[in-house]
């Protein structure tokens, strides 16, 4: 799913200081372009928890409400780093503990965590419940269809993203460049052309 540029943060600095017309021109147009891969992924979540004590409020694990998944689903273009120490600086993101939760669930484990019961060793990569299919009878109460490659995969936005088949991703392409050539155009090519898809 991520897209390498080199350049894109340089640019977009560039113009904050010496354009700033396009870099919000850039950031209308890349907004107006996700849209509907924001819509599409926001209409995957369900409206209410698909399993029931899911939508409970005050327990250890983050309680679902499918109006606040939907609006946590937004376009970004402020620069950020994720955990496999990428940058990006534009990025659809899923920005609630429940829609991260529903959208990966069962990425890595189809059936849930291994689980050892609530006496078995600590650790984050264990099931303590005192279920033990309760790992995977959350991940079957999930529906939805995951799409995707590997660590890419997901029910929300990574299926709106898949489905879309690289039409949007090729749209913000063409969107950065055609900013790239303006601004080159309009500062007499002060600052390098440094951008390019790696």
């Amino acid at each position: 799913m991520p897209v390498e540029f080199k350049g894109v943060d340089n640019l977009r600095k560039a113009m904050k200081s010496y354009a700033p017309d396009l870099d919000k021109a850039l950031k209308k147009e890349l907004t107006a372009l996700a849209k509907p891969v924001v819509n599409k992924a926001r209409g995957f979540a369900p409206a209410s928890a698909p399993l029931s004590n899911w939508g409970r409020e005050g327990g250890k694990f983050p309680s679902y409400n499918g109006a606040l998944v939907k609006r946590g689903i937004r376009f970004s273009t402020a620069r950020a780093k994720n955990s496999r120490g990428f940058s990006s600086s534009v990025r659809i993101v899923n920005s609630t503990a429940a829609g991260a939760i529903y959208e990966t669930a069962g990425r890595k484990n189809p059936f849930g965590q291994p689980w050892v019961g609530p006496k078995g060793p600590a650790g984050k990569k264990y099931s303590h419940s005192i279920n033990k299919y309760a790992g995977r009878d959350f991940i079957a109460s999930m529906g939805g269809q995951m799409k995707g490659r590997g660590e890419d995969r997901g029910r929300l936005i990574y299926r709106a993203w898949a489905e879309d088949e690289g039409k949007t991703q090729d749209a913000m392409i063409k969107a950065v460049l055609r900013a790239d050539a303006d601004f080159q155009k309009k500062t007499g090519g002060y600052v390098t052309r440094a951008i390019r898809k790696a």
